[in-house]
């Protein structure tokens, strides 16, 4: 993720870079409430909604990021797996949980 992000950073000014760094600052911040919400305060539902949110957040940077530079989104694809791996373990521990 932090390549990509050097990469969009270093590349020529635009609205669109503003935006996909707009963005990468956004999932980051969903990223890391999301393990406040999972782990502190134990809401598996919440969180599971917190995620899928941060999951579309992903794309729209993933997005963003290969419109400005394609090596910079398809590196990001990764993460988005990851994500997807961590949404059915929050849904998992959330029915476990019921």
């Amino acid at each position: 993720m932090g390549i990509g992000l050097a990469v969009i950073i270093n590349s020529e000014a635009s609205t669109l870079r503003t935006v996909a760094i707009g963005l990468f600052i956004a999932q980051l911040v969903f990223n890391l409430m999301w393990c406040f919400i999972f782990f502190t305060f134990r809401n598996y539902g919440a969180g599971l909604g917190w995620i899928i949110v941060l999951f579309v957040l992903s794309v729209f940077m993933m997005r963003s990021f290969r419109a400005i530079n394609n090596v910079a989104g398809l590196i990001q694809i990764p993460y988005l797996i990851w994500l997807v791996f961590a949404t059915y373990l929050n849904a998992g521990v959330m029915i476990l949980n019921r």
